[in-house]
């Protein structure tokens, strides 16, 4: 691809860009998601996503990005999981395996 055909692909798609932008929804490709409800999660819940992923609260703590104390809020009920906190919890109670998947371990007994 010379610079003419690419200077030519760049102005197709802001033209694109900007037909769309004025309402015409034919003049570009769309991806539309839905994006599914973040769970609310309650201190019993969270312990048993914890004690399924066989960690510690200290490990558990590491691997949500958070300190010990705020999972021993968690498991207390004394405070709850913020939203991005409450889709990694969502993602650990329906995928376990997410540990290993993503290397945040470097062991675990989970299969």
């Amino acid at each position: 691809m010379n610079n003419n055909d690419l200077f030519n692909d760049i102005m197709k798609g802001l033209k694109q860009a900007e037909a769309y932008s004025k309402g015409d929804e034919k003049a570009a490709r769309v991806k539309k998601y839905k994006i599914t409800a973040i769970n609310d999660y309650n201190e019993d819940t969270i312990k048993k996503i914890r004690s399924t992923l066989h960690l510690s609260q200290r490990a558990f703590a590491e691997v949500m990005g958070v300190s010990t104390k705020t999972i021993e809020a968690w498991e207390r009920g004394i405070n709850k999981p913020s939203g991005s906190s409450s889709r990694l919890l969502q993602i650990f109670e329906e995928n376990p395996s997410a540990l290993k998947e993503y290397h945040l371990v470097e062991s675990s007994s989970i299969d």
